[in-house]
């Protein structure tokens, strides 16, 4: 009995697990930040999604909308058929952060 509830426990956690994990490794920004006469950062997350999302479109990533996830940009791209699809980004180069 003992057993049986060990894995049906086993089996519940592995499928309450999301569906995919991303690790995004360089989480340095370019972005220059400034701060209050307190010391205080001066940024809000709203001017760094559209700073994100500008430097993606830079370098070619048709990008609808995007935000931090984790440590990861997430991004909203849309594909040449007109259909969006998530994605993620590392933040300090904005290169593609692939599934692990």
């Amino acid at each position: 009995m003992l057993r049986t509830s060990l894995a049906v426990l086993g089996i519940t956690l592995l499928a309450t697990m999301p569906a995919f994990a991303v690790l995004c490794s360089d989480t340095g920004s370019v972005m220059s930040f400034e701060y209050d006469d307190n010391g205080v950062l001066k940024i809000n997350e709203a001017d760094r999604n559209d700073f994100d999302l500008t430097m993606l479109r830079q370098r070619g990533v048709d990008a609808v909308r995007v935000e931090r996830w984790g440590s990861c940009v997430r991004a909203y791209v849309r594909l040449p058929d007109g259909t969006e699809e998530m994605q993620f980004f590392n933040p300090g180069s904005y290169t593609r952060a692939y599934d692990q």
